[in-house]
């Protein structure tokens, strides 16, 4: 098997890696480089640090997207006005299970 086929345990799946070039500025691979062989060496090597800095972005971004997403619910009126219409139409039934739940 070619080395950019390998399979990883990043994501706990069967992935394969992918060969690519990034160009990264001196003095942030310097800066990451401490902690790869440096003395706070926390990370196994260069490119597992990458990837799993890569990987956390991605996860940011999306959950970011996932964010922007309900912000819009708060002015989108449609979305609002249906919201208020469920609230008033379980306002009874969430009493009443309120009152059995302090009765108890």
């Amino acid at each position: 098997m070619p080395a950019t086929m390998r399979k990883t345990g990043y994501s706990g799946k069967s992935t394969h890696k992918h060969g690519t070039t990034v160009r990264i500025p001196k003095a942030l691979c310097a800066e990451a480089e401490v902690f790869v062989v440096g003395e706070h060496r926390s990370a196994g090597s260069l490119n597992q640090l990458v990837c799993e800095s890569l990987k956390e972005k991605i996860r940011s971004l999306k959950q970011q997207k996932i964010d922007e997403a309900f912000a819009g619910m708060a002015t989108d009126e449609k979305y609002q006005k249906l919201t208020q219409q469920i609230s008033e139409d379980f306002a009874t039934s969430d009493w009443h299970s309120l009152r059995e739940s302090e009765s108890r």
